[in-house]
């Protein structure tokens, strides 16, 4: 709180007479017996959610602000919980070297608030996409042949990728404008993701999460303004937890059992067909409140999900919000790879009987090298398995050649006649390295024009995004040449995991031909030994060749 306590009221409001009347507005609930000018926690929380951010960064907002733990605000400290409320509305980062930056007021959603005026209900504020605007949006809508009134991601995606936006920014704006989370946008809802892409162009940030005025009206009656799972960290408040009208995440500083309660509870909640898991799309909604990219909330889902069965059970869900808490109020980014310690005591023996057998557990658990390691052949000897079952059964339409350049795919899934979803097998020594790719085709038809789908990459930028394409030769033409980067894209799908997806088009124009893609020009290791052996030949001076070891 240092740096906070450095800047003034002045600096703190940008001389803005709303923050004033906002704590004039609390000081009116006369929260506090003697009205000394300090804000409780109760009264806090039901003010700071009008924002309509999600409960979490509620949580962490009021953890920088009352850094004592005291469960009061005085008025700078008040001050700072609504500048970090307005930094998170504009989609900067909530954090205390964020109360430098130039942002507008807070807006809060309530017929109290000074900003609306009085009487306007969130269902009556004006939507804020113009009607001129709708019609121009109507017409892409129905340009790309919607399905009884919905378009698909991948008809989307083409239109999101023309705006030349970064991924991570189109990622929340589909996260943001599919409403109803079917994956799908409807009328209103592209309306709203186009909307949002034309601000991004005009170098608005787009929010963290949907404002009131932007959800179109016939969504809300539908759509909760307010959280309903923060709970304000506070010992001091601790008396006050049951009085609130829902159960969210416990304070940082509370028990250990006393999270895992409010953990439990909510997972309750989220069990709809109450069979002790939560799926994928039970918990969706949930993880997307916390306000964290999507690619680290399914990491932090891979992480939990110990036996790989694609739900979660409620000792394993208490750990994926512990993790998300972590990374929230601390900044702590989740582990590669979960410590013994963190493995939920439900999960240890059975997962202690799938890596060691009938080994001791002391053999692994205390050697931290040996326990990745061999989690890592596990992954392997798995993957093989799929590997070798997939290949058999497409192996007279795209299958790997060996010999000198040998192809890296783990499998091949064939959408339709003209589509394939690729999956690259990992480094031999780095298995959550995905990039680079070299396979071949053959057994292809004359003129016949197919679309690859590389779906599992590890990176979340790439060249591809900025006009690199991959490589092509075939046996009748060997000499390598890039593809037209006009047929490559690099998005992240949602029908994939959100994975990053790299898709390109092809077209076969010779039946008897072997093609060979990759990811660039192709630097094979026998190409290498022949640049070595030359310049040992010319006997230079400076030049020494020795053997260090062999690879795997």
């Amino acid at each position: 709180m240092a740096a906070a306590a450095q800047l003034s009221l002045t600096q703190l409001s940008s001389g803005n007479p709303v923050y004033e009347k906002y704590y004039k507005q609390m000081l009116g609930l006369k929260v506090e017996a003697g009205n000394t000018g300090r804000v409780l926690a109760l009264d806090a929380a039901a003010f700071l959610k009008k924002s309509g951010l999600p409960d979490l960064i509620l949580g962490k907002i009021w953890d920088l602000a009352d850094t004592d733990g005291k469960g009061v605000l005085n008025k700078q400290e008040f001050f700072v919980a609504l500048r970090l409320v307005a930094c998170a509305q504009n989609g900067l980062e909530v954090s205390l070297n964020s109360l430098n930056l130039a942002v507008p007021p807070p807006r809060f959603h309530d017929s109290s608030s000074p900003l609306l005026t009085s009487g306007t209900s969130a269902a009556e504020l004006p939507w804020a996409v113009k009607s001129e605007d709708k019609a121009k949006y109507d017409a892409i809508f129905d340009s790309l042949s919607p399905v009884d009134g919905f378009l698909s991601g991948d008809k989307v995606k083409p239109v999101l990728l023309n705006s030349k936006l970064p991924v991570e920014i189109l990622g929340r704006v589909w996260e943001l404008s599919d409403i109803d989370h079917d994956g799908k946008l409807d009328r209103d809802e592209f309306a709203v993701a186009m909307f949002l892409v034309y601000c991004a162009l005009e170098k608005e940030p787009v929010p963290m999460s949907l404002p009131p005025a932007l959800v179109p009206p016939s969504k809300r009656k539908t759509v909760s303004i307010s959280g309903s799972m923060w709970v304000i960290p506070s010992s001091a408040a601790k008396d006050s937890y049951h009085s609130l009208p829902s159960v969210g995440i416990s304070p940082t500083r509370a028990p250990l059992r006393q999270k895992k309660a409010k953990y439990d509870e909510i997972f309750l909640k989220t069990d709809k067909d109450m069979d002790g898991y939560v799926s994928g799309p039970e918990v969706r909604e949930t993880f997307l409140k916390t306000g964290l990219p999507s690619a680290l909330l399914a990491r932090i889902w891979s992480l939990c999900d110990t036996k790989n069965c694609g739900k979660l059970s409620k000792d394993q869900f208490a750990l994926a919000f512990h993790l998300i808490n972590q990374k929230l109020i601390k900044g702590i980014d989740p582990p590669h790879i979960l410590t013994p310690e963190m493995i939920p005591p439900s999960d240890r023996s059975s997962l202690q009987k799938n890596i060691i057998g009938s080994s001791p557990v002391a053999d692994f658990s205390a050697i931290k090298e040996l326990d990745t390691l061999n989690n890592e052949i596990v992954d392997l000897q798995r993957e093989k398995n799929n590997v070798e079952q997939d290949l058999k059964e497409k192996e007279d339409t795209v299958k790997q050649r060996t010999g000198e350049v040998q192809g890296n795919l783990g499998r091949v899934e064939q959408v339709s006649d003209f589509e394939y979803d690729l999956f690259i097998r990992p480094d031999t020594c780095n298995p959550r390295f995905r990039v680079w790719f070299n396979f071949t085709v053959e057994n292809v038809k004359e003129l016949q024009r197919v679309i690859f789908n590389i779906v599992n990459f590890s990176k979340t930028k790439s060249l591809y995004r900025d006009g690199m394409a991959p490589m092509v030769k075939s046996t009748s033409r060997p000499k390598w040449q890039r593809l037209p980067p006009k047929n490559v894209y690099y998005y992240r799908c949602p029908d994939h995991r959100k994975n990053y997806v790299m898709s390109f088009a092809f077209c076969f124009d010779r039946e008897d031909d072997i093609y060979q893609f990759a990811y660039c020009y192709p630097y094979t290791y026998t190409r290498f030994q022949h640049y070595l052996d030359s310049l040992q030949k010319k006997n230079m001076d400076y030049f020494f060749r020795e053997q260090l070891g062999q690879s795997v």
